[in-house]
């Protein structure tokens, strides 16, 4: 149900709600895995900026929603 308006919420907006707060998190945190078993198997270097920004996107977006529920517009 849509707050607002006591309706109900229309699929596409319902699927990108989830997607945002579920799939690109799991994604992205698997993407950090592999890449960082990839790095460390390959060279002993340090760890690229890029993978530190996509980990922080990982924890980020699940965060913005919790806080969004707490939070009113």
């Amino acid at each position: 149900m849509d707050a607002d308006t006591g309706s109900r919420v229309p699929f596409p907006r319902a699927l990108l709600r989830n997607a945002l707060k579920i799939a690109v998190p799991w994604m992205l945190g698997h993407a950090v895995v592999f890449e960082l078993v990839q790095t460390s198997e390959a060279e002993a270097s340090a760890v690229p900026g890029w993978l530190w920004v996509v980990t922080a996107g990982a924890y980020v977006l699940p965060a913005a929603y919790v806080v969004s529920l707490f939070v009113r517009r």
